[in-house]
């Protein structure tokens, strides 16, 4: 006979949310090329990106006062996009899941507390945001289609309609030329962050093989380099961005690049309630909501290879 697993891990009370710092912390900031990016965790509805830039501070010594180097001070308004968490899964299918996934790990018990099998849903939960939104963060569009491109405008988009923002044309990558393509996002650069330890490269999943298998060509040791280093180009970090397209490169200031959203609300949690003493469905529901975007300061300090 089938042994169901009875679990009540719900909690209604909105000033002890059901693990929702951690689900979103992992889902939102962890993970993937977002993870460099600058965190903004307490926006309600709009974030204002202040930009400042001072003028000539330098002058010739005399007794009078003569401001020349006040500069400018501006901010740019980013809304938030709400976007919620609505899914249920069948408790069989997710107790069959789970059983699978401990007799794999060697676990080899009988019974599961309520809060292994709490966790290992959190967890689960946790990387399929994560991987959708790494996918939203930079192919975000709202006048898409496919499934999470929608939901709001990604980096992407926001850079094509910039004119400040550097342009460098795409062409298909591989071992052959990535160098060469590499070299010309590097060109581009412009030199005020030319050297800052915070520029990155964000490069596509096509390109970074290539960039290895070129590395590896040059020098065979590397096909049987176990301790991979983390790659660089010319100094620069190279981040992997599995959300960007094929054959796209962004080299930029990770302080340059916003994530935005409502952590700390406590209103702002995910909740996972079965439903088998509620409506008699032996089904677990999960339901959330968050604010969400993405945005940056400076156009003319971004490189987009497009």
């Amino acid at each position: 006979m089938k042994k169901h697993l009875l679990f009540d891990i719900s909690d209604s009370s909105t000033t002890n949310p059901v693990d929702s710092a951690d689900i979103y912390a992992q889902a939102l900031i962890k993970g993937g090329s977002k993870e460099t990016f600058t965190p903004l965790l307490d926006v309600k509805d709009k974030a204002r990106i202040r930009k400042a830039g001072l003028g000539d501070v330098l002058q010739a010594d005399g007794c009078t006062f003569n401001d020349q180097g006040a500069g400018t001070l501006s901010e740019k308004l980013v809304s938030a996009t709400p976007i919620k968490v609505n899914f249920e899964i069948c408790q069989s299918t997710l107790e069959t899941s789970f059983v699978s996934h401990s007799m794999a790990s060697g676990a080899n018990k009988a019974d599961f507390l309520p809060a292994d099998f709490r966790n290992y849903l959190t967890d689960e939960l946790s990387k399929k945001m994560s991987a959708d939104f790494e996918q939203l963060v930079w192919q975000g569009d709202a006048t898409g289609s496919t499934y999470p491109v929608p939901l709001a405008d990604g980096l992407l988009i926001q850079f094509a309609a910039d004119g400040d923002v550097i342009d460098v044309s795409a062409t298909t990558v591989d071992s052959t030329n990535v160098i060469a393509e590499l070299n010309r996002v590097y060109d581009a650069i412009p030199q005020a962050i030319l050297f800052s330890p915070d520029l990155k490269m964000y490069v596509s999943t096509n390109i970074m093989q290539a960039y290895r298998q070129a590395g590896a060509a040059a020098s065979s040791e590397a096909y049987y380099d176990l301790k991979i280093a983390a790659p660089m180009f010319l100094g620069i970090p190279m981040v992997l961005a599995q959300g960007l397209p094929a054959n796209r490169m962004v080299a930029a200031e990770s302080t340059n690049l916003f994530l935005i959203s409502d952590l700390m609300s406590d209103f702002e949690d995910i909740r996972i309630l079965p439903q088998l003493d509620v409506t008699g469905d032996d089904v677990v529901r999960i339901v959330g909501r968050l604010q969400f975007a993405v945005s940056y300061a400076y156009g003319n300090e971004i490189v987009m290879y497009a």
